[in-house]
C-alpha cells in the first residue's frame, strides 16, 4: 500500500525535478554543432595533405587511415597516397602515408560535403 506524498516529500521531489529541468543547455542545435570527422577530413585534405600525426593534432582523428577509406569508397572522391618518413617518439623515424585531395576531385569533395551529416 502506497503513502500519500507529505508536503516535504512532494516540495523535495519537485527541487528534483526542476534541478533536473534546469541543468539541461539552452542552445541552438545550429549553433553548436561541430562538424562531423568525414568533414573535418575533407575539408583538411582539401586544404593540404595530412598524414596520421597531423590529423590527429588537426583534426582529432586517430584512424586516418579509416576515414580516408570512407572517403574514398563510399564518397567516391580520389584521395592520393604518398609514403613518407616522419620523425615519431623520440625523434625515431617513422614510416607513414600522407594523404590530399587533388584540385581535380574539389568539386566532387564540395558537393559530397553537403551531403555527409
Amino acid at each position: 500500500m502506497k503513502k500519500a506524498p507529505t508536503q516535504k516529500n512532494e516540495q523535495r521531489l519537485n527541487f528534483n525535478r526542476q534541478k533536473l529541468n534546469n541543468s539541461k543547455p539552452r542552445s541552438s542545435s545550429k549553433l553548436t554543432k561541430i562538424p562531423s570527422k568525414l568533414k573535418r577530413v575533407t575539408g583538411m585534405l582539401m586544404a593540404e595533405p595530412l598524414d596520421f600525426i597531423s590529423a590527429q593534432l588537426k583534426t582529432h582523428d586517430r584512424s586516418l587511415h579509416s576515414t580516408v577509406s570512407t572517403i574514398q569508397n563510399k564518397w567516391g572522391i580520389q584521395v592520393c597516397r604518398r609514403r613518407i618518413k616522419r620523425s615519431g617518439y623520440m625523434g625515431v623515424p617513422t614510416a607513414c602515408c600522407e594523404y590530399r585531395i587533388l584540385p581535380d576531385q574539389y568539386e566532387k569533395a564540395r558537393k559530397a560535403m553537403k551531403r555527409m551529416k
